[in-house]
């Protein structure tokens, strides 16, 4: 069992790069699409990446070929593989990157939010507070190390406090936002402050969209009118739209 497994999963990587090349518009891009993978892959032998490859490959595709000038913003670093990979795209493509994160692990939950299922496997799956922590300074030296500091800005605290206060510092146009915040309450505080400023033809990317319950909270229709004043965009992916078992990956498009 276990080697039918790593077969299908060495099956599925190589199926993700290769479509990811097949994207490239032009030999030049081509070219720097096999550099990221061949960085990609040496991060991930160096930094413990909870996202598979394929999932970060449907992203970094779309700032490849189809996202608007603008910054990227990532809420939820973790240890920071993510945020190495980004930044290698960040600075490629010549965009600032800003690592949001507690550096804490999750907050203190309140009500029913972490208790999710698995909408693949129908397990259930909990979330509480402390989850995944992991310190500001271990984070900036797996960037440091593995990806492009210096086109990082790191914002730290829970996002309710630290992205009003990024915005207030001054403005930011992102034309991507990567939420890998796992709770409902902590994705809306993603949504309520850098969905209004998401340029035109930006994506907001969720990791989470695997999770039944997750998926009903952030899309919310009484959410959404009230703190955005507007109806839930469509919901893409939940590695269904997007193609060859993308996992949790989804997206919502800003018009």
């Amino acid at each position: 069992m276990k080697r039918a497994a790593w077969g299908w999963q060495w099956a599925m990587e190589l199926y993700s790069r290769e479509w990811f090349m097949r994207r490239a518009i032009d030999p030049k891009q081509r070219s720097l699409r096999r550099e990221l993978l061949r960085q990609f892959h040496r991060i991930d032998k160096e930094v413990e990446c909870l996202h598979s490859s394929k999932e970060l490959l449907v992203m970094v595709d779309f700032l490849l070929n189809n996202a608007p000038e603008g910054c990227l913003v990532e809420c939820g670093s973790y240890l920071g593989g993510s945020s190495a990979k980004l930044s290698l795209v960040a600075a490629a493509t010549g965009r600032r990157l800003y690592v949001c994160d507690s550096f804490e692990g999750l907050p203190q939950t309140t009500g029913t939010d972490g208790d999710f299922s698995d909408a693949h496997s129908g397990s259930p799956h909990r979330f509480g507070a402390g989850d995944y922590a992991a310190r500001r300074e271990v984070v900036e030296a797996n960037v440091r190390r593995s990806g492009n500091i210096e086109v990082c800005t790191f914002v730290q605290g829970f996002f309710s406090d630290s992205l009003p206060k990024l915005l207030r510092d001054g403005p930011i146009h992102p034309a991507f936002i990567f939420g890998d915040a796992d709770l409902v309450g902590s994705t809306r505080d993603i949504l309520r402050n850098l969905w209004p400023v998401l340029l035109a033809g930006g994506r907001f990317y969720t990791h989470d969209a695997n999770l039944v319950e997750f998926c009903e909270g952030i899309m919310d229709g009484a959410f959404w009118q009230n703190d955005l004043g507007q109806s839930p965009p469509v919901l893409f992916g939940a590695g269904y739209g997007l193609g060859f078992q993308a996992g949790g990956i989804a997206y919502l498009q800003k018009r």
